[in-house]
């Protein structure tokens, strides 16, 4: 096939359409589960506007779920309590899919190692908190 001058006009006119000639770019940079986060988004500015908002919205809803930096978080009452009441489904997920890599695993990803963790990096005797580590102690329904 040749490329006729009416040709190059069709499929350059088509380039220029498909091109994202109008796209925006949204961005968002802040604080997430304790460290520093951005999010950039190019599009057109009605999709990559709300999207950026959902984004933002999704971290949160996360951060108030595992965030170990926010003594409120679900996670952070569970690890100071040892309980949970009626955690969210979103809490639940989690929970199965942990138990999954901690099966699939032979033991290996164990999610109860924070507290053996803690006393490693602050100094303090980690035996004095191996009876907090476990999975195989964790009960969730």
């Amino acid at each position: 096939m040749t490329l006729t001058r009416r040709r190059f006009l069709t499929i350059s006119a088509a380039c220029l359409a498909a091109a994202p000639g109008h796209a925006a770019t949204a961005r968002w940079q802040g604080q997430a589960m304790g460290a520093e986060v951005s999010i950039t988004l190019k599009g057109p500015e009605a999709v990559t506007a709300p999207a950026l908002v959902e984004a933002r919205a999704m971290l949160h809803r996360i951060e108030a779920e595992f965030s170990l930096y926010d003594a409120g978080s679900a996670l952070s009452r569970l690890n100071r309590t040892g309980r949970l009441d009626r955690p969210s489904p979103l809490f639940l997920d989690l929970m199965e899919a942990s138990d999954g890599v901690h099966r699939a695993t032979g033991g290996l990803f164990d999610p109860t190692v924070q507290p053996l963790w803690q006393a490693i990096a602050t100094g303090r005797d980690p035996d004095a908190v191996r009876a907090a580590v476990g999975w195989d102690r964790v009960h969730f329904d």
